[in-house]
């Protein structure tokens, strides 16, 4: 071999000598990278779990903004609120839950509540005086709101008015705003009884709010239904509370309802058994083949298995109390057909404590119907006749 050929394959051995050390060399570097990439990654999910956490609740604060911007829709009254805005999904379910009373307790709540204490107080900046109950059924406390007209003579009558289904309404009641359809109610029962006029839940001073708006009735009705509960079960049984500390106050009561307010105070008298009931535009044998009602209508379920109509004709005729029945010529749908064609009039004929009355008005209390009917059922109540605005 030549001294060039042996150079050569000196050179050949050491290229490739060193050609195999640097595949080594990038082997360990590769597995020290690998090493460091999974260590990176172990450390990496060590520490981003706290991250994805505090992610994890931003969401959920998220969430609750995005459900709350849709649920304050509807218009705050203005004034001093009793209960505090609420901020959360958590709070909201907590005011529902304030609420929630089982349906199966509603049949014989007037029986069954207990009075546990009547507090006086004044709310809003012109002081507007009110009474708040807390009563007990099934075992948990609740608490029920009433604004205060007093008499300025002295009187041993009250009169619950139970307002409809018109927002806010219990102040417009109240303040008798000449516009409404409720003022009738307030200028007949006059100074001859002190009026107490029904504060329903989610309603004025009691709003479920964000401290701009009131919640919407998508976001309790169908919530107390699921949990076998009834908004409107839980107001009238409410009202109801108020009857039983009226009766025990007061030597004569009566309760008075348009409306939907009708409705309730209809269910309100069949067990709480007023010296008299007003019933305006509040009860239709219609309703037995046709109801027209939406959400913000009374919906207790089961109401008419455990009560038809002719159940509640047979309470009817079997009490003491007293019942004013009216309808306007001028209403429509229903009530015009009652004012018209009169079928409850009818069906009602042989109850002989009952007296159906039609006006030539629409939806609305007719004082001078109303303040005859009470000037007769109690003779001595003179005050009884409309006030002249």
């Amino acid at each position: 071999m030549t001294r060039d050929e042996n150079a050569c394959g000196t050179r050949f051995a050491l290229r490739a000598r060193f050609a195999h050390r640097e595949r080594c060399t990038i082997r360990r570097l590769v597995a020290i990278a690998g090493c460091v990439v999974a260590l990176h990654g172990s450390i990496a999910r060590f520490d981003v779990r706290p991250a994805r956490a505090d992610d994890a609740a931003a969401r959920i604060v998220a969430g609750d903004a995005e459900l709350l911007k849709y649920a304050f829709q509807d218009r705050l009254a203005p004034g001093e609120q009793v209960y505090p805005p609420v901020t959360s999904l958590t709070e909201l379910r907590q005011a529902n839950e304030r609420m929630l009373l089982p349906v199966e307790l509603y049949f014989d709540a007037y029986e069954h509540l207990d009075l546990v204490r009547a507090e006086e107080m004044t709310l809003h900046a012109e002081k507007l005086p009110v009474v708040k109950l807390t009563y007990e059924l099934g075992g948990r406390q609740y608490e029920t709101y009433a604004y205060v007209k007093k008499s300025p003579i002295k009187t041993s009558r009250a009169a619950l008015v139970i307002p409809g289904s018109a927002s806010n309404l219990a102040t417009a009641i109240y303040h008798e705003i000449p516009d409404g359809n409720h003022t009738g109610i307030m200028r007949a029962l006059g100074d001859a009884f002190n009026r107490y006029v029904f504060i329903k839940p989610n309603e004025d001073c009691l709003a479920i709010h964000n401290g701009q708006g009131k919640l919407h009735p998508n976001f309790y009705v169908n919530w107390h239904i699921e949990q076998g509960g009834s908004y409107s079960a839980h107001y009238i049984v409410s009202s109801l509370a108020f009857s039983k500390y009226l009766q025990s106050n007061y030597a004569e009561f009566i309760v008075a309802g348009l409306s939907q307010g009708g409705a309730a105070a209809l269910q309100n008298a069949l067990q709480s058994n007023p010296d008299a009931a007003i019933i305006a535009s509040g009860f239709s044998i219609i309703n037995r083949d046709a109801q027209w009602a939406g959400h913000n209508q009374m919906m207790i379920p089961g109401l008419r298995k455990r009560w038809d109509h002719e159940a509640v004709r047979k309470k009817i005729a079997g009490q003491a109390t007293r019942y004013l029945f009216t309808y306007g010529e001028k209403e429509v749908g229903t009530y015009r057909i009652e004012a018209t064609a009169k079928p409850s009039a009818e069906f009602l004929r042989t109850c002989q404590n009952v007296e159906v009355r039609t006006h030539p008005g629409g939806h609305e209390y007719p004082a001078d119907i109303v303040a005859d009917f009470l000037e007769r059922a109690f003779p001595a109540a003179g005050g009884a006749k409309p006030s002249q605005d």
